[in-house]
């Protein structure tokens, strides 16, 4: 059964970052009925983006953060049917995510209830995943929690970094929300969740993003595609200067006898580390990086 055209559903969404403003976009550009914007004025994200700048842009009414009540109280004033909430970091007081007609939707990009929590998409590239899954899902006072609207698996392919996957899950992101808007039948079947198959990540911290030369050669590789751009890449100190690595590849190197963190490619043309299995060829890292001939390793 599909929704009637001529008493559109009223959609507040609640977003912060770049993912969510390529949807709000998608939804305004097809014509949804968006009827109200929650967003910021800062973040901590990486990513982050402020809506009201697209809710000028098409009249859309639109709220900063404030406290519940305010919210609260003008999500009453606007009837709202649905709550779609996407790229949102905070967990939504179930006053709120109780009041809309039809439901409250969240979205997070792993195959819940596996790997809820932090940092879904560093994380999947960082662990090595060979996929991972855009899942939209009913809201509850718990992270990551409510009951399974939407699942499609998306492939993590070898040669992606942070910026690919983000692409890829927006597209399918936006042919998943398509098809829940327009056909009913989406929130009445629901998936129930098998919480013994779940887990939390944690949220990165600093220390995360350093390289450590003792690592892999594809874990040093994994943990530069995990936080490349947009997110604040991986780095290592030369000269008590930082410097951020934005690609590289891995080079086989078995030699035993050579220690990680040694340098035993050193030109214009090429920087090759040695790792603690095989080797890193440092590609594209900011700024410039020149290693003085008389050095021998990187820390």
């Amino acid at each position: 059964m599909k929704f009637d055209k001529k008493n559109k559903i009223r959609i507040v969404f609640f977003g912060e970052i770049n993912f969510s403003e390529r949807i709000l976009e998608f939804l305004i550009n097809k014509k949804f009925n968006i009827v109200g914007v929650i967003t910021r004025k800062k973040s901590t994200n990486h990513d982050f983006k402020d809506l009201s700048f697209v809710c000028k842009k098409n009249n859309i009414p639109y709220k900063h953060k404030t406290n519940k009540n305010k919210i609260k109280e003008w999500l009453k004033k606007i009837k709202v049917d649905l709550i779609i909430c996407l790229g949102w970091n905070e967990i939504i007081s179930e006053e709120i995510f109780n009041l809309p007609k039809i439901s409250s939707i969240g979205y997070h990009p792993t195959e819940l209830p596996k790997n809820r929590g932090k940092h879904p998409i560093i994380w999947s590239l960082v662990l090595g995943l060979k996929n991972t899954y855009s899942t939209f899902f009913h809201l509850t006072h718990k992270v990551d929690n409510g009951n399974i609207i939407s699942q499609d698996k998306v492939l993590i392919k070898d040669h992606y970094y942070a910026k690919d996957l983000y692409e890829s899950l927006i597209k399918k992101a936006k042919s998943q929300i398509t098809r829940i808007l327009l056909n009913k039948g989406y929130f009445n079947k629901q998936k129930k969740i098998n919480e013994t198959k779940s887990n939390y990540w944690r949220k990165r911290n600093y220390k995360d993003g350093r390289i450590d030369w003792r690592m892999s050669a594809d874990n040093i590789r994994n943990l530069v595609r995990g936080l490349s751009d947009p997110y604040p890449n991986a780095f290592f100190n030369y000269k008590n200067k930082k410097y951020f690595v934005k690609k590289v590849n891995v080079k086989i190197k078995k030699d035993k006898n050579i220690e990680p963190g040694k340098i035993i490619e050193n030109s214009n043309e090429k920087k090759i580390i040695k790792c603690g299995l095989n080797a890193i060829e440092l590609l594209v890292v900011e700024p410039k990086l020149k290693i003085l001939k008389k050095d021998n390793y990187l820390e």
